[in-house]
């Protein structure tokens, strides 16, 4: 059965009315004033990361957080390449471009000068509703892009932190997941074989992720025992990042069950003695291939779910229990 999340939040920006004013160029903050989140009209789209918007008479530039722009792709990729980006872009102004009840929630923060804030950006347009899609689980007749971009092998999944903990509008893992799921099992855009471009993007967001974090094509695999080794040695308020994103990388090989499970007990302890929260996001998602059988692990991400009082961390700990049916 096809579960939706409804947005309490944005679906109602959908029938707010665009002020009608003169367009002017505007610092980001006067298009979402005090509330993060704003009804839009979406005036050009060059790419993923330089959509313009236009609210209340100011105009700014945003990028959809979780994606990767289509800059980002290798030059010189082969023709079909080309062909799916300009699909892509003519499919995105289509439903967007000059269209009503669009509306972009806050995700990020710029980071560097003359960059875009990240976004979610949502329209509600029953007769374009994806329903059975991730892209169709944000509510009732609403399309959220920056899922649909994944699911239709536009891009791969960029995992971004969000600034502060109040904009709460980050693409939520659990759907990423099942729109790249979606994607690869279809082979559609970049997962296709006319295209190709998948194994060589998704190393490409990794690498661009924040926190950032790593894929098995970027580590040396004869790294894995000696990391995993010192991992075990390190006391557990000293363990480092890197370590952790080893960790997690050599989850996904071909561990044995000895060793899994003694890293999980050294991860999970470290979760609770070390309060660095780039460490715990980490160690959370190093854990989510930790081992579906593993009792004390399940036990503790229950843990995490019900008492932990960072929302990011609770979100993941939550996201890990659905995957799984619990």
């Amino acid at each position: 059965m096809t579960r939706l999340v409804f947005s309490l939040t944005l679906l109602p920006l959908a029938f707010a009315p665009l002020l009608p004013a003169a367009e002017t160029a505007a610092d980001w903050k006067d298009v979402f004033g005090e509330s993060y989140l704003s009804s839009v009209k979406v005036v050009e789209i060059k790419d993923l990361d330089r959509i313009t918007v236009v609210a209340g008479g100011h105009k700014t530039v945003v990028a959809l957080a979780g994606v990767l722009p289509f800059s980002a792709w290798p030059l010189g990729a082969a023709k079909a390449a080309d062909e799916l980006r300009t699909k892509a872009l003519d499919n995105l102004r289509s439903e967007l471009v000059d269209q009503e009840n669009v509306s972009i929630g806050l995700c990020r923060e710029p980071t560097e000068p003359n960059a875009a804030p990240l976004v979610l950006m949502t329209r509600l347009a029953p007769t374009l509703w994806r329903m059975h899609k991730p892209s169709g689980r944000w509510g009732w007749g609403v399309t959220n892009y920056n899922l649909l971009c994944i699911e239709s092998g536009y891009s791969p999944v960029v995992r971004q932190a969000a600034s502060l903990k109040r904009y709460a509008n980050n693409v939520p893992a659990e759907m990423a997941r099942d729109a790249l799921e979606v994607a690869k099992n279809g082979k559609a855009g970049i997962w296709g074989p006319a295209v190709s471009l998948g194994a060589d993007l998704d190393l490409t967001a990794a690498k661009l992720a924040d926190p950032p974090t790593l894929v098995l094509d970027d580590l040396n695999k004869s790294a894995f025992p000696r990391a995993v080794e010192t991992l075990l040695n390190s006391v557990d308020t000293e363990v480092e990042i890197s370590a952790v994103r080893a960790a997690h990388s050599a989850f996904q090989q071909s561990l044995d069950a000895e060793t899994r499970r003694r890293v999980v007990e050294l991860l999970m302890r470290c979760y609770r003695t070390n309060p660095d929260h780039h460490l715990r996001t980490e160690i959370l998602y190093a854990l989510n291939e930790g081992g579906r059988e593993n009792e004390s692990l399940h036990a503790f991400m229950h843990s995490v779910a019900e008492h932990e009082s960072d929302p990011e961390l609770k979100e993941i700990a939550e996201s890990d229990l659905r995957s799984i049916g619990e």
